[in-house]
């Protein structure tokens, strides 16, 4: 009877679970490759077979051509750990991401089970696994994931140390806190967050012993400040490909707080989330505020830290919110399965009506991911390398990193357009090829772009090297393998 009314009660979120892990496990493969993955892919096999984190991508990019001390350390470990039980490639890095995921999944469900609804735990899964912002970090071996691995344990466990007054559970929180900026420096904010939280609550002792721990467990983040402070200052404030600039103001301050919603509604994977969480607040109960005081402080010092940053508006960066977000719209889940709404019809309406949309939007969007795709970026990558002499040289896409091989030097198109001066001038284009040695140029999407060569204009437009071949595919973006006349090179 108890295992019949187990099912009864997790029917609606297991069915959707079987959803969500088919899907995502399709998506998983057929996802396009990011930049940041071959970026920070390649810096793990630097770190796993020298010894030291290198990125040839950047190789011709100063101040990111040599050794590199500013990076996602922890995701950068991790990866190591597991090239060396799996081997380096492109699925073994992305499972971290998957498995960080899955896992707070997990922490969240055993976490949440034992308060007062069974629901609660249920409902807070099935939020998370249709919320694009949330699954689509699992597809990608970005920092996100494992961040919001780190910071979401983080928190779980400050909310049970401020409920029971244990400052073990403080320590252990803040250390897993400090994890999630040692993944990606924003992720301090959690440590930050969870200081803000216990202050208001006048928790004295446990925002000390909470802070030092997230302190410690993000201080090997600056190690390369003391070993080598000269470079640690260039790649993390002069670096020009940084996306977070910090030539700030102090009124920056209340100019990006207030300019916070690009970020929470800025594209349907994060709008469905944000606003049912601006509709779930009206509904959470009276006597509930107090069971979610550190949840909602915690929540808004959050937002705060994240927002008032130098941060560029990307959705990505609100990662760390969302389990908190969800735990209190499943609350509010939970209350109208209870009929606890106490007269707030219309809200409750509207609260219920928005759900058919981000469910619906949520399924879609898991749907488009496990389509397959007509252009396999690994099998083109592969194809190309029969068609070249290995151990060479070339400029590509980023992607190229996968699968290539570990003796060729593969530069990214950035280097080029940033030296052209915004000249789009092929003759110029061969001649820095020329400074660097290069004996095979991939066109793809950054090269058309930029010194547009698309489709017949880029035929006698290049005087040192031939078209080996073209790899179209009937896909929109398509690739053109280019080998040096001069070379006489060997296949």
């Amino acid at each position: 009877m108890q295992k019949r009314a187990i099912l009864k009660t997790y029917r609606l979120p297991l069915f959707g679970a079987a959803i969500f892990l088919l899907l995502l496990s399709l998506g998983f493969f057929e996802r396009r490759i990011h930049n940041d993955e071959a970026w920070i892919g390649q810096q793990v096999l630097s770190l796993t077979t020298d010894g030291v984190v290198i990125s040839e991508l950047f190789g011709d990019l100063p101040p990111l051509d040599r050794e590199i001390v500013v990076y996602h350390k922890l995701l950068v470990w991790a990866g190591v750990l597991d090239s060396k039980i799996f081997g380096w490639g492109l699925y073994q890095l992305r499972a971290i991401s998957a498995v960080s995921g899955l896992l707070l999944l997990f922490m969240i469900f055993t976490f949440l089970r034992g308060r007062e609804s069974p629901n609660l735990a249920a409902f807070t899964l099935l939020i998370l696994m249709f919320a694009p912002i949330y699954w689509e970090q699992m597809l990608e071996f970005r920092p996100e994931a494992l961040l919001v691995l780190c910071g979401g344990c983080g928190f779980l466990l400050l909310w049970r140390a401020f409920e029971i007054e244990s400052w073990r559970l403080y320590f252990i929180a803040g250390l897993l806190s400090g994890l999630a900026g040692l993944t990606h420096a924003f992720g301090f904010a959690c440590v930050v967050a969870g200081i803000v939280a216990l202050l208001v609550t006048r928790k004295w002792i446990g925002a000390i012993i909470f802070g030092i721990a997230g302190a410690v467990a993000f201080a090997p983040y600056l190690s390369g400040y003391f070993s080598t402070p000269e470079l640690f200052h260039q790649q993390m404030f002069d670096n020009p490909l940084m996306t977070t600039h910090f030539d700030y103001k102090w009124w920056h301050l209340f100019t990006n707080l207030v300019e916070e919603h690009k970020r929470i509604l800025r594209k349907p994977e994060v709008i469905g989330l944000t606003i049912s969480f601006l509709l779930a607040l009206p509904l959470v109960l009276k006597e509930q505020w107090k069971t979610f005081r550190l949840p909602i402080l915690y929540l808004a010092g959050l937002f705060a830290v994240i927002g008032i940053s130098p941060l560029p508006k990307f959705t990505r960066y609100m990662i760390p919110l969302v389990p908190v977000m969800a735990i209190i719209i499943a609350q509010v889940w939970v209350n109208l399965s209870e009929g606890k709404t106490r007269g707030r019809r219309w809200i409750s309406v509207l609260f219920l009506l928005w759900q058919v949309v981000f469910f619906g939007y949520g399924t879609f969007a898991l749907l488009r991911e496990a389509i397959p795709d007509r252009y396999d970026q690994l099998a083109t990558n592969e194809a190309m390398l029969h068609e070249m002499r290995l151990g060479t040289k070339v400029i590509a896409p980023f992607d190229f990193v996968y699968p290539a091989d570990p003796e060729m030097q593969i530069y990214s198109w950035w280097g080029a357009i940033e030296h052209d001066d915004s000249r789009h001038d092929i003759a110029g284009l061969e001649h820095y090829a020329d400074s660097l040695g290069i004996d095979y140029l991939i066109i793809g999407p950054e090269a058309i772009d930029h010194w547009g060569l698309q489709g017949s204009e880029r035929e006698g437009q290049f005087s040192r090297f031939e078209l080996r071949e073209s790899y179209s595919t009937g896909s929109t973006e398509p690739r053109y393998l280019m080998k040096r006349k001069s070379a006489a090179l060997e296949q």
